[in-house]
């Protein structure tokens, strides 16, 4: 973890793959599977990211609709593909018991990042506006 400035740290996980800048007031946890990200204070909601080798390149659309179906979503809005010279992104949105989630595949070569944030649809806050401004700031290394 390094500081960039009063409000800004660097976070870079610990597989290597991938690197993200994190508001001061977010915590994060690490396990086997994934690192979980959340605000210290007054949190609704938390962000996965779990971070795979893949051995070959994946499309990140066809490796969300994959996801969406292995978990049974069938409400979800439309997927949002956006591809550059830096990485190719999917992200869906979906409800499910009274809970809000939100699902990026992130992929560049040979790496997949899986991100999901979730939330009671009863809370609403800036939260999630500093999660997608999270996610903007992931740069997935070589």
């Amino acid at each position: 973890m390094t500081l960039i400035s009063d409000q800004v740290r660097s976070y870079s996980s610990s597989s290597g793959y991938y690197s993200l800048l994190l508001p001061r007031n977010w915590e994060f946890e690490e396990d086997d599977v994934c690192v979980s990200f959340y605000r210290s204070d007054n949190g609704i909601g938390a962000l996965q990211l779990s971070a795979y080798g893949t051995g070959d390149r994946q499309c990140a659309k066809h490796v969300l609709m994959e996801y969406l179906e292995e978990e049974e979503v069938t409400d979800s809005s439309s997927i949002l593909h956006i591809q550059n010279e830096e990485k190719e992104q999917a992200l869906t949105t979906y409800i499910r018991l009274k809970t809000f989630y939100k699902v990026w595949v992130i992929t560049k070569d040979e790496i997949l990042i899986l991100a999901t944030y979730n939330r009671s649809i009863e809370e609403s806050s800036e939260e999630e506006q500093e999660v997608d401004k999270i996610i903007a700031s992931l740069r997935v290394l070589e």
